[in-house]
């Protein structure tokens, strides 16, 4: 059997001689078939031929062709050969044979996994080919030095060994990357408030702002603020909002609130969570709420045309609550100045926490939102600092964004190219600023998402 061809061109500088040797670069041979190789020569000849292996001349190869039958494992190997002529001589590129050999190939990738802080975790990756791959260990893209063994072993773990892995394998005939697994290492921190910062509209550019719990129920304090910004900021506020609970997709909202009404409960858990003082006459809204691990949104509706913000608190007494806040999301109209979305938010505890963070514009339209954002620009600021952390513009069908919308349950993003914008950025425990405007000054409807990764 003739193997399949491919040029290789090698040229001898300022000589008048040039070699193409043709042969299959990185291909496999059945035991038992017929192997050629091939030169084609420019210049003047005569030719003078010499065939090598793995640098050796081979024994009688001294023609433009040579071939060899009944090819055995042993005949793998670096083929290349020498062509002079009474200008002198250049050696061809290598042309790479390989009898009853097999490219690289994955049959298990690793895994994505959760690690308590301090513990012990180990990936694992399976492999086929002839011969044996070789396996390199990468974290975020980079080598990790000694891991080239089928398996990763991650002892004590700590923030530091949070992040994407993935497997280099390779042999004679290539090399295949290994999909994303993410590592998270779960500490104390957790996400325990989230403030989004508007101006309320109608219809589709309702603010709306959305949560997760999970693990087991907690309480969640519900706050939609207006009047109650005005010793804070310069701009108008909205007059009076009216907050409405839901859970998932029902129709019918599970609590409401007009007015909070000044009450003792809610002062004494403004106080305790270090949310900002109401008036107790004031039109603002608040909601205290003990919930099951599920899916929420809050709406602010009501009358004004100035800012607001809708505000979900981790009510928990506890400092180390079993049920969590995993997600965070808030839709609504973006604007421009102080119209922009800005969506703060505060990691509590002790070590860092990894999270994703998108802002989704174009993406809302096949998911009928009219008025979508085309072009989110997502910026990640410390609180009260002016210094951009992490930015993002368009995510580029990011591999390790993929791998973490699946990780955190986010809907997927199909098209690479759409402007929507996403990042995964490892935090200390703190307040942070996620903000999303139009690239341009532009205006639209977007949503952001704070994702913990598991």
């Amino acid at each position: 059997m003739i193997g399949r061809s491919q040029i290789i061109r090698a040229a001898l500088g300022l000589l008048t001689l040039s070699v193409s040797a043709r042969a299959d670069k990185a291909a496999s041979f059945a035991v038992g078939g017929t192997v050629r190789v091939s030169v084609a020569s420019d210049g003047t000849g005569p030719f003078k031929y010499q065939w090598k292996k793995n640098g050796v001349d081979i024994a009688g190869a001294t023609a433009a062709t040579y071939t060899f039958a009944n090819a055995q494992v042993s005949d793998s190997g670096s083929y290349s050969v020498s062509v002079c002529n009474t200008m002198g001589s250049a050696i061809s590129d290598v042309a790479q044979v390989g009898v009853g050999q097999t490219a690289p190939a994955l049959t298990a990738a690793p895994a994505t996994v959760t690690v308590d802080k301090g513990g012990t975790t180990t990936l694992s990756v399976s492999v086929s080919g002839s011969p044996a791959p070789t396996i390199q260990w990468q974290l975020n893209g980079v080598n990790i030095p000694g891991a080239t063994g089928s398996t990763l072993k991650l002892s004590n773990v700590s923030a530091a060994n949070a992040g994407t892995y993935s497997v280099l394998i390779s042999n004679a005939l290539g090399s295949v990357v290994s999909t994303a697994a993410i590592v998270s290492v779960r500490g104390t921190s957790r996400l325990s408030n989230v403030s989004i910062r508007t101006i309320p509209g109608t219809g589709s550019q309702t603010l709306i702002a959305g949560f997760v719990t999970a693990g087991a129920s907690k309480s969640i304090l519900v706050r939609a603020v207006g009047p109650g910004l005005a010793p804070y900021i310069a701009s108008p506020t909205f007059a009076d909002p009216m907050l409405e609970l839901y859970e998932g997709s029902d129709a019918a909202p599970m609590m409401t609130n007009d007015n909070w009404g000044g009450t003792t409960e809610l002062t004494a858990t403004f106080n305790r969570l270090g949310a900002f003082s109401l008036t107790s006459t004031s039109k603002d809204a608040a909601v205290l709420a003990n919930l099951a691990p599920k899916v929420y949104s809050a709406q602010v509706k009501g009358n004004g045309n100035g800012l607001a913000i809708a505000e979900i608190y981790d009510a928990d007494t506890s400092d180390s609550p079993t049920g969590r806040i995993v997600n965070l999301s808030a839709r609504t109209q973006v604007g421009t100045g102080d119209g922009v979305l800005v969506a703060g938010f505060v990691i509590s505890g002790s070590t860092p926490k990894q999270l994703l963070i998108r802002a989704i514009g174009p993406t809302l339209t096949t998911y009928g939102v009219p008025g979508a954002l085309a072009d989110p620009k997502l910026e990640l600021y410390a609180a009260g600092t002016s210094t951009v952390i992490q930015s993002n513009d368009n995510w580029a069908g990011a591999a390790e964004l993929t791998a973490a919308f699946g990780v955190t349950g986010a809907f997927a993003l199909t098209d690479a190219s759409s402007k929507d914008a996403s990042m995964i950025v490892t935090l200390n425990p703190g307040a942070y600023s996620a903000v999303v405007s139009g690239v341009g000054d532009t205006t639209g409807v977007a949503l952001v998402e704070i994702y913990e990764l598991p």
